[in-house]
């Protein structure tokens, strides 16, 4: 590929070029000490991820500990308010014989769909 790598922050660090023109015709010293270097780098990188993932996991882990609940929040009968939960049990006999559409009175609980139709599901378990 033949590409020139350069450390932008600091080109007193590293930069290839300087390697290749160490190279010639005898000598490989140019190219063997690149590799040699940037190996190095390479090396610092990996162990600088893997402090990184160490000290991620433990503050996961003290987090867990200290009862922080990750991902989507939960959705269910228990999440309704009092209110919400009064305007269920009034309306949901409506609803099943079809007095009440589903739109009516997913609007009156002011739920979306996917989430009015889980708590549907819930409370349907829950009286049988």
């Amino acid at each position: 590929m033949k590409a020139d790598i350069i450390v932008l922050e600091n080109e007193t660090l590293f930069d290839s070029r300087k390697f290749k023109a160490m190279n010639s015709e005898d000598s490989q010293l140019g190219s063997l000490m690149e590799d040699q270097f940037l190996s190095l780098l390479s090396n610092v990188a990996d162990q600088e991820r893997k402090k990184i993932l160490k000290r991620q996991k433990e503050g996961i882990a003290a987090a867990r500990t200290a009862g922080k609940k990750f991902g989507r929040p939960t959705t269910g009968l228990a999440t309704l308010s009092k209110e919400q939960r009064s305007i269920l049990e009034a309306n949901f006999e409506k609803w099943q014989q079809k007095e009440l559409k589903g739109v009516e009175f997913m609007e009156l609980l002011g739920l979306k769909k996917n989430t009015f139709y889980k708590i549907v599901k819930d409370y349907k378990e829950s009286i049988l």
